[in-house]
């Protein structure tokens, strides 16, 4: 005697609607455990930002670095190969535009939490703002005194 597989299939057709449950609970099933698993790793990830201890110098000195590599990009891209000698304000408006474009991209997600830990958040935007003036006005200072062409005098 043989196994008639036609009476089966047609059987398990006649059930598709039953598959398409199934199939729509495992899916909702799976798609709930994932959620959970991604919100505990958020947590976690928040936990771990919270719980690790920094000095406030050396977040302050890690934005500073931030900038300090923006500027230098920019300086080496715009600035040097023009081989100008003085910054004007303009130029110094330019420099600060663009590190204000250049530094929110490139502000980790965990910075920006330990600044918020030291500041108002409220705050940390103008703070940077700050920084990047304090830091473009230190180096036009340098640039302005010491990279003038020297004159000599003939005497």
């Amino acid at each position: 005697m043989e196994f008639d597989y036609t009476i089966l299939i047609n059987f398990l057709l006649s059930m598709k609607w039953l598959w398409i449950i199934v199939i729509i609970l495992l899916y909702n099933l799976i798609n709930k455990v994932l959620n959970i698993f991604i919100k505990k790793l958020s947590l976690d990830s928040d936990n771990l930002i919270k719980n690790t201890q920094y000095k406030e110098d050396d977040i302050i000195n890690h934005l500073d670095y931030i900038i300090k590599e923006a500027l230098d990009e920019y300086i080496l891209l715009n600035i040097k190969p023009k081989e100008i000698y003085y910054i004007n304000t303009k130029m110094e408006n330019m420099i600060i535009d663009y590190l204000s474009d250049e530094i929110p991209k490139r502000l980790s997600k965990t910075l920006i939490t330990h600044l918020s830990f030291i500041y108002n958040n409220e705050y940390i935007g103008e703070f940077i703002g700050k920084h990047i003036y304090m830091i473009v006005l230190e180096y036009v200072l340098d640039y302005n005194m010491n990279s003038a062409p020297e004159t000599k005098n003939n005497k």
